[in-house]
């Protein structure tokens, strides 16, 4: 049930910035939700970090810093 509401509130939270700013904006940034489930695992439940998960997060953080200064 958490991760149902969870998903709710981050789906408006997501329309409510595509509503107010750019998509341009809005979406490099809620892109970037891999990270912040991975450093989250990471530091809550210890979750161990191994290099392919490091050098994804490393890509997706890439990706949203190319489409940014696009």
């Amino acid at each position: 049930a958490e991760g149902m509401a969870a998903s709710l509130i981050g789906h408006f939270a997501y329309y409510r910035a595509l509503q107010l700013g750019a998509a341009g904006s809005a979406v490099p940034v809620s892109s970037a939700f891999p990270v912040v489930t991975l450093i989250a695992s990471a530091v809550i439940f210890h979750e161990a970090l191994s290099v392919k998960k490091i050098l994804g997060a490393l890509l997706v953080v890439a990706g949203v810093v190319i489409l940014k200064s696009s």
